[in-house]
């Protein structure tokens, strides 16, 4: 079979079938369903429900009416249970329709998977992950111009012990993670048949994918570029999800399970004591860091002159944050918890000749720039720039530029700021900026002639702002403000002698620290 129509086939399993157990229709928006409008309320919890209020309106007039109270509670014990069977007889109905999936479906799809059930007996063959990094970038070379694979760089994630290939425990267990805190709608329907359709479809999905991995040949579908509005759109949404050739379901999958080995099963390497291990991201292109928290704690260590080594690479901190520390087998995650925890530990205080006063102005500024100038910053690199100039510079490939887009874009919208449109946003920084710039006005640092800790954190997101803005609005407005601008350079100066060597200037070389 040719590699393409396999590669469809690994879509349709997930698209036809859902089609064939459920009809739905999607719907626009994310508000949350009432209990009215859920599939299994039918017309006999609508009667009760109906009746149930008539009676409480009726309780309200009369409080003091003893059988009218009786009435309405049983009537409510009888609603509620009402509302338990007719659920639980909803799900069984779509498990039984489930169980009826094989003779609703296309021949050729069945066929496909009756042809894989012949070798189900068998154990699966292990895939070293290194030999499946390489193999994949191979593919590229040869078949494909667009998709970057070469970031992904499997087999220098800490993954030396994982010498087999993913199985179908391991993909149920990724199915169940990843359809946590969905949102209700256009999706519900998706994760209700992954809820209780997976251990039928488990098995052929996880056969068809290593079958494509070991034919030799790379699919056309999972070239697909995510870049494209149409596809983004959320009203096709779940059509998109399946159509995607596995790219999300699939991948997503192997992603989150590849991701939960390299954390448990990556060995601890032994680093010299009293030292500091700073675990953050690859260098940035014109600045040593693409966020500013790597670069404020990093420039921290620095002002404090504590001997330090960096960890570059995409191992998370228990917390699922970068960039984190460790010092004498201790981990600490959150840039501002790793700084306290430091200061604690080796009684640093780089404020102490600073008064009270002082302390609270700088650490004003300081949070006005981290919870509030910081996502302006976030919506103009990954959501308004439709040029998606971050993800080119950084070499990220299309689809885990899609997902971060999508992830910036709820979280901003969470925090408040995605709530405004793009010129109320940049409006807002350029009030942040210029307060900042007002108050630092020809002074050498933050608070005078001596740097503070708050330095680290305005350094942070100023640098970024000033080095890698990539030609958006964000960079004409920091250099309308020249003493933010020479502030900048005086930092690089003070603390970053080695700049050129942290930075990888526009990935035309590697960074040397």
């Amino acid at each position: 079979m040719d590699i393409n129509n396999l590669s469809e086939n690994l879509s349709n399993i997930i698209l036809d079938s859902a089609n064939k157990t459920f009809n739905f229709r999607p719907f626009k928006g994310k508000r949350k369903k009432k209990k009215g409008k859920q599939k299994w309320f039918n017309g006999n919890c609508k009667f009760f429900k109906r009746e149930l209020n008539n009676l409480g309106s009726r309780l309200q007039q009369h409080p003091n009416n003893h059988d009218l109270k009786t009435s309405y509670h049983q009537l409510r014990r009888e609603y509620k249970k009402l509302l338990k069977d007719t659920k639980k007889k909803f799900i069984t109905d779509i498990i039984d329709k489930l169980d009826s999936l094989h003779e609703d479906n296309p021949k050729l799809f069945w066929k496909t998977i009756n042809n894989l059930k012949k070798n189900t007996n068998r154990e699966e063959n292990p895939i070293p992950l290194s030999e499946m990094s390489n193999y994949l970038k191979k593919l590229y070379e040869e078949n494909n111009t667009d998709l970057d694979i070469s970031k992904i760089e499997i087999e220098n994630i800490n993954n030396k012990h994982l010498d087999y290939a993913f199985i179908c425990k391991e993909v149920r267990d990724g199915i169940k993670k990843l359809k946590k805190n969905k949102q209700p709608g256009i999706d519900l329907i998706y994760n209700e048949f992954l809820l209780y359709g997976k251990d039928l479809l488990l098995l052929p999905i996880v056969n068809l994918f290593n079958r494509i991995l070991s034919s030799g040949k790379f699919p056309d579908a999972w070239n697909l570029s995510l870049q494209e509005r149409n596809m983004a759109m959320e009203s096709d949404e779940v059509l998109f999800l399946a159509k995607a050739s596995g790219t999300v379901l699939i991948s997503s999958v192997v992603l989150y399970v590849a991701w939960k080995k390299i954390r448990c099963k990556s060995p601890k390497k032994d680093h010299p004591r009293d030292t500091v291990i700073l675990h953050q991201f690859d260098r940035g292109p014109y600045a040593p860091s693409m966020t500013p928290y790597a670069i404020k704690v990093e420039t921290y260590l620095r002002m404090a002159k504590i001997p330090y080594k960096n960890e570059h690479g995409f191992t998370p901190s228990k917390k699922g944050k970068w960039p984190w520390i460790e010092y004498n087998g201790e981990e600490i995650a959150d840039s501002e918890f790793c700084i306290e925890y430091l200061n604690d530990k080796l009684g640093i205080d780089l404020d102490k000749d600073f008064t009270v006063k002082e302390r609270g102005i700088a650490r004003a500024f300081q949070k006005m720039l981290e919870e509030n100038t910081y996502w302006a910053f976030v919506l103009d690199r990954w959501v308004y720039d439709e040029n998606w100039t971050s993800c080119k510079v950084m070499k990220i490939p299309s689809l885990t530029g899609y997902f971060i887009r999508r992830q910036m874009k709820k979280m901003a919208f969470a925090h408040g700021m995605g709530r405004h449109n793009p010129n109320e946003v940049y409006h807002i920084m350029e009030l942040d900026f210029k307060a900042l710039s007002n108050f630092l006005g020809n002074k050498k640092f933050l608070l005078g002639d001596k740097p503070c800790q708050a330095d680290c954190s305005v350094f942070g997101l100023l640098s970024n702002a000033y080095w890698q803005s990539f030609g958006t609005p964000v960079e004409s407005t920091i250099k309308r403000y020249e003493n933010l601008c020479y502030y900048c350079q005086r930092m690089k100066e003070t603390f970053w002698p080695d700049w050129d060597e942290c930075i990888t200037h526009g990935n035309t070389k590697e960074a040397t620290k």
